[in-house]
């Protein structure tokens, strides 16, 4: 938000400033369409988050029993947007194509 804000005025049109919060404790960005990105700590402190997308920075400095009894544990719903217009035969059809994802990222 510190970075890419400034120099992307499209970025600045979907932020929602005064849902947003990056402080100490809390780190989160909320978007005009209720998107979030929110920040937390791969810890026991952790548990009861929610995400359809889990970005594991540095992951090779968290432990496996971390990522699989905590971290894995965030991917238990599937993200269902809002297709109001279709039946619901086809919104099965849209939220198959929304699958969870995990990414890993390491500098290693």
């Amino acid at each position: 938000m510190l970075e890419l804000k400034p120099i992307s005025a499209e970025l600045r049109a979907e932020i929602n400033e005064k849902e947003s919060k990056i402080n100490g404790t809390n780190a989160q960005i909320v978007f005009k369409n209720t998107s979030v990105i929110k920040v937390v700590t791969a810890s026991d402190s952790s548990r009861g988050n929610r995400c359809n997308v889990l970005l594991l920075d540095e992951y090779r400095l968290i432990s496996k029993d971390t990522i699989d009894t905590i971290l894995r544990k965030f991917l238990t719903l599937r993200r269902m947007p809002r297709y109001e217009e279709l039946t619901e035969e086809e919104r099965k059809a849209e939220y198959n194509k929304e699958k969870n994802l995990t990414i890993y990222l390491s500098s290693a």
